[in-house]
């Protein structure tokens, strides 16, 4: 067994358990969009932001979202809208 095809064979099986989660992810963002009482059953996190003029900005986020899924949605919805 060469080294070559036993790193494909990890590279494949590393991107289809990152597929797996995204899956895994949008059917919780999913679910917790249309059923209000599982929002309060999940853990969650609040995250404060604060921009270069002192504003804070506090928002909820569920445990199961990745920090850096969250920093990458706060960068595209508000610093291109109000910096």
């Amino acid at each position: 067994m060469s080294t070559s095809f036993v790193c494909e064979d990890l590279v494949s099986q590393v991107q289809k358990i990152q597929n797996q989660i995204l899956e895994i992810e949008n059917v919780l963002d999913n679910q917790c969009k249309t059923e209000k009482k599982i929002q309060s059953e999940l853990k969650s996190y609040s995250l404060t932001f604060i921009d270069l003029y002192g504003n804070r900005t506090v928002n909820k986020y569920i445990d199961h979202e990745p920090i850096n899924k969250v920093l990458k949605k706060y960068k595209k919805d508000y610093v291109s809208k109000y910096l």
